[in-house]
């Protein structure tokens, strides 16, 4: 793994997988290989580390930890939302015409 070795938990690997999605997304000068490399990369970290999250929150009894039930997909379609979103936005800011 090259892109999330230092994600200890999933707050710290959604925010990396964020910015690695940003930087190298094919809709903003990505390449396509690249990405599918990440999204795979991140759906394997995410597992790892949701397990870890579940098991822990299973043995906590103080109740100050939680599962989750959100799968890696999850987020990366939320991400993907959000790219086309910023680029359409900014493309209709560019259309529109100033007052």
């Amino acid at each position: 793994m090259k892109f999330f070795t230092n994600c200890k938990n999933l707050d710290e690997l959604k925010k990396t997988y964020r910015a690695a999605a940003f930087a190298n997304h094919p809709d903003r000068g990505g390449d396509t290989a690249t990405m599918q490399a990440i999204n795979a990369e991140y759906t394997e970290r995410f597992e790892e580390l949701k397990r870890r999250q579940n098991s822990e929150a299973k043995a906590d009894i103080t109740g100050t930890k939680h599962a989750t039930s959100e799968s890696a997909g999850d987020f990366i379609s939320i991400v993907n939302i959000w790219m086309v979103w910023k680029i359409e936005s900014y493309l209709l800011q560019r259309k529109s015409p100033t007052t």
